[in-house]
């Protein structure tokens, strides 16, 4: 009698997780220096499997860098759903340490922006894709130079398409600036609490911060003041209790007191990793159709669309995207339908984001006589305060007018869709 023995591996799927990379670091178990010209890479595996490819956000927590000149680049190379790559390349003198802690989240309600190895180092206006990103907030990742330093890099203005980076160059400060890598964390309100910048000069100790639900407390470097009297030395570490959580940072590295403080500036936060904010989609409580001989019919396309409260009128086949105010309490839309004899116009309405499929707005009027339009007056309600984001679709046989919502994940949400069909 033959007995098998079958084995099945479960797999959990998470949204977040956190770590600490010490391999490229030598004072660690495991770690060691990088020395020019030498180049590496490490294998960072997750505690379990993401549904999708997560995104990563880095802070150093420890430098060792050798002075008065260094030339090295870090950067995350690829990125799956059950690991991440970060690769090091040392160009010229010696990396003694470098220790970065990690956060990864699945999360559409946060966005995070590369800035990895800028050379020609400018203040720089990125693109995002979430109109009701509210928070931002700087980490800065690796640097290298050639001499005395002194810059900070701060957001100077977050709108709903764009944040802008700048770099802060006191007294020439940027002059020996070789290399500089940062992160732009972006997020939805709840998603990141700052609190004011810090800048040191000696060892500091920060206050206990009392937890906060589903939170990490980040503290990214922001800039620094570094007259390579002596190698950057520095090491921030976290300590807890049951009710709050805290940092020191000092020159404590390799067992070691060094004299020498490299004098910076680092903005601790809050991240949040679970939200109780959901963005859920326009509702269709109020309509009206009429059907009506169109004396101009012949003149006009198939299907127009306007939105009352920002008087625009999209009357073209094409795909159109637009953001509207997060002030409007109501939304008026005015959809006309060229009618044509043996067709009808078939038409669905998101009622309520609730209902069943049969529970929605769904309508299907005939073209008869003299009957060659039909419009829709459509107010559709806010059901959470925030921009919204509509994609209108016009095609010579349907109008389509989707929601797009970033929660968990990205999603469109058919609020509407008129079609001319075959009676």
């Amino acid at each position: 009698m033959k007995v098998y023995l079958i084995i099945h591996i479960v797999y959990g799927i998470i949204t977040y997780d956190s770590n600490t990379i010490t391999s490229f670091a030598y004072q660690y178990s495991g770690g060691s220096k990088c020395i020019s010209p030498q180049q590496r890479q490490k294998t960072v595996y997750f505690s379990d499997i993401f549904a999708r490819p997560p995104k990563i956000i880095l802070q150093t927590q420890m430098f060792d860098l050798q002075h008065p000149y260094l030339n090295f680049t870090l950067q995350i190379m690829t990125v799956t759903t059950d690991y991440f790559i970060l690769h090091q390349k040392c160009d010229y003198s010696v990396v003694h340490g470098i220790v970065i802690r990690w956060q990864a989240m699945d999360d559409e309600r946060i966005q995070v922006i590369n800035e990895f190895n800028m050379i020609s180092l400018e203040n720089k206006t990125y693109s995002h894709i979430n109109p009701n990103v509210e928070e931002a907030i700087i980490s800065l990742i690796n640097l290298s130079y050639k001499g005395s330093i002194k810059f900070n890099i701060e957001i100077s203005e977050l709108t709903r398409k764009n944040v802008s980076v700048v770099i802060t160059n006191p007294n020439d400060g940027l002059k020996n600036l070789l290399v500089l890598g940062y992160q732009v964390i972006l997020g939805v309100k709840e998603a990141i609490s700052n609190f004011s910048s810090i800048y040191t000069t000696a060892a500091y100790t920060s206050p206990h911060y009392n937890f906060q639900d589903s939170s990490w407390l980040i503290t990214p470097f922001i800039g620094f003041s570094y007259d390579v009297t002596a190698n950057i030395r520095l090491n921030l570490t976290h300590y807890s209790d049951q009710q709050a959580i805290w940092y020191q940072l000092n020159s404590f590295v390799a067992g070691t007191h060094w004299q020498y403080y490299a004098p910076q500036s680092h903005q601790p936060a809050w991240l949040k990793y679970s939200f109780t904010t959901i963005y859920t989609a326009l509702e269709c409580r109020t309509l009206r159709i009429t059907q009506i001989k169109e004396r101009q019919a012949v003149f006009r396309n198939s299907f127009e669309v306007e939105i009352l409260e920002t008087s625009q009128l999209f009357n073209t086949q094409d795909t159109f995207q637009i953001i509207l105010d997060k002030s409007y309490q109501l939304i008026n839309i005015k959809i006309y339908a060229k009618c044509f004899t043996n067709k009808s116009i078939k038409s669905y309405l998101n009622k309520c984001n609730g209902c069943l499929q049969n529970q929605q707005h769904q309508f299907q009027h005939n073209c008869y006589g003299a009957i060659n339009t039909i419009n829709f007056s459509i107010k559709l309600f806010p059901t959470i305060l925030a921009y919204q984001e509509l994609i209108i679709i016009i095609s010579t046989i349907d109008c389509q007018v989707f929601q797009v919502l970033y929660n968990e994940e990205k999603s469109q949400v058919k609020l509407i869709d008129i079609k001319q069909i075959d009676t």
